[in-house]
């Protein structure tokens, strides 16, 4: 898909990509696979393990509100 649009308009990309995204179901398919990787990890750590790691995964910065700047990011 990136390759298809290199050179060409960023929104129709943006739109491809979260039409692409919606119609596949790519963030239930995200969560069911962090579900089976959860549990296998979750069961062999300590709790005070397990909110070490839930407070860490809190802090981490994957997402911006439509206007901020994410600086790994360039305009084309």
């Amino acid at each position: 898909m990136g390759t298809y649009y290199y050179g060409k308009s960023k929104q129709a990309y943006e739109v491809e990509t979260t039409d692409f995204v919606d119609k596949n179901a790519i963030t239930a398919r995200l969560a069911y696979i962090r579900r089976i990787i959860s549990e296998v990890y979750y069961s062999n750590i300590s709790k005070e393990q397990y909110d070490e790691y839930c407070s860490d995964m809190e802090k981490l910065n994957y997402w911006e509100k439509p206007g901020d700047f994410l600086p790994y990011f360039e305009e084309r």
